[in-house]
């Protein structure tokens, strides 16, 4: 099991109050049996309910945390799962596990490509989050392999990638935007995403990578030595992964939590340096109170303070919480898409209407493949894109109403 969380008896964790669906609560006490939040007899409670079961797996499957739960599932009362849907979830995770085996090792073997070229490559998320934060290859899937190259070696590194069969569908057009590049393997089973900067260029905090390079630290995965971030800067990764996603995908959360938990000892102060950012920086502390709400997490007495600084966050912690269990467990990777939410707590006004305003109406791509327009009618392109991000990301009036919040707090 993953180490405890550092327990505080000071620390009011906040309560779920909300009516789930069993399969949505089973789902979230096994990922919380998992972080020392919960108990065997809370999940024995669950699995005595008539559930559904292909709804559960569906969603465990969609936030990429399967194989958390079916671990919990395995250690607490296999007895009380039916046999034909126990076949079924063990087979499940056997796919699963074999394609973080099979993706480890072509980790591993690209590595030594780079190596073998003098590119110092550092890779991170992956199996490497799997070792670090979970220490368990077994528990955190993965679907691609995140891989840091300096800017002067990206352009090598990207051509030996083509030269072992890899492409890049993109042609290259996004590399600046979001400094990193998406090769795909000729037979489509590895997406490997070969990074010279570590936030896309649009994100609201501008992160200089070159730091990250000397606070490594040497880990093993599968019997080889690599190197990887340092855990205060593992734990800034994910806080900043996870904002940039606005906290939607479960195992963002999960991920974040599972640092905080695995690395007790870590100067939160130098977190924040590592992250760009200060202590005024509510969407810092949001995060944490919004892993709290959801895993139940108790935190360091020292940072518990700071949020209970903003009494704010609590609210719309729970909000989040409330918004992300009524749209079916978030339908999309992301509660609001391209709408990167949080960036708004740390801006005035005038800032957070005129970001909004410039999402809404960003007109793109996608917008001009889906609709395609004369140029003399452009401007319907406006009302069409609010109209597309409205049915792509189910915007109804519960996520509008979250937004509004945001937009005055």
């Amino acid at each position: 099991m993953i180490a405890e969380l550092t327990q505080n008896t000071d620390n009011q964790i906040p309560k779920q109050n909300h009516n789930n669906r069993p399969e949505t609560e089973l789902l979230l006490y096994c990922i919380r049996y998992q972080l020392g939040t919960a108990t065997s007899a809370e999940i024995a409670h669950l699995l005595q309910q008539d559930l559904d079961w292909n709804y559960f797996r569906q969603k465990a499957a969609q936030h990429n945390v399967f194989l958390l739960v079916y671990e919990t599932l395995n250690k607490t009362h296999p007895q009380l799962i039916p046999r034909e849907i126990s076949q079924q979830l063990q087979a499940y995770a056997q796919q699963r596990i074999a394609r973080n085996l099979f993706l480890t090792k072509e980790l591993l073997r690209l590595l030594n490509l780079f190596a073998a070229h003098e590119i110092k490559a550092i890779p991170f998320k992956g199996p490497v989050w799997a070792t670090l934060a979970y220490g368990n290859m077994a528990v955190r899937e993965f679907c691609d392999l995140d891989i840091l190259v300096r800017e002067s070696d990206f352009s090598q590194a990207k051509e030996l990638l083509i030269q072992e069969g890899y492409r890049d569908p993109l042609f290259g057009t996004q590399e600046a935007v979001i400094r990193q590049v998406q090769m795909v393997r000729q037979d489509d089973r590895v997406k490997v995403d070969l990074h010279y900067g570590l936030l896309p260029e649009q994100f609201y905090l501008e992160l200089d990578s070159e730091p990250f390079w000397q606070r490594l630290q040497t880990i093993s995965i599968a019997g080889k030595t690599v190197q990887t971030f340092s855990p205060e800067d593992s734990i800034a990764l994910a806080y900043l992964h996870g904002t940039k996603d606005s906290w939607g995908m479960l195992k963002r959360i999960c991920d974040f939590a599972a640092f905080i938990g695995h690395c007790p000892e870590v100067n939160w102060q130098e977190i924040l340096q590592r992250c760009a950012t200060n202590e005024r920086d509510r969407n810092f502390w949001l995060a944490i109170e919004i892993t709290r709400t959801y895993l139940q997490i108790s935190v360091p007495e020292a940072i518990l303070l700071k949020i209970q600084a903003f009494p704010e966050l609590t609210e719309l912690a729970t909000e989040h919480q409330q918004l992300f269990y009524r749209t079916e467990m978030g339908v999309k990777p992301s509660l609001f898409g391209g709408l990167r939410l949080f960036p708004l707590m740390g801006m005035n006004f005038r800032d957070k209407a005129r970001y909004v305003f410039g999402v809404l109406f960003n007109v793109n791509r996608r917008d001009r493949e889906i609709y395609t327009l004369p140029g003399y009618l452009f401007f319907l392109y406006y009302p069409l894109r609010i109209i597309r991000l409205i049915k792509s990301y189910k915007i109804g009036p519960e996520k509008i109403a979250f937004l509004w919040k945001l937009l005055w707090k």
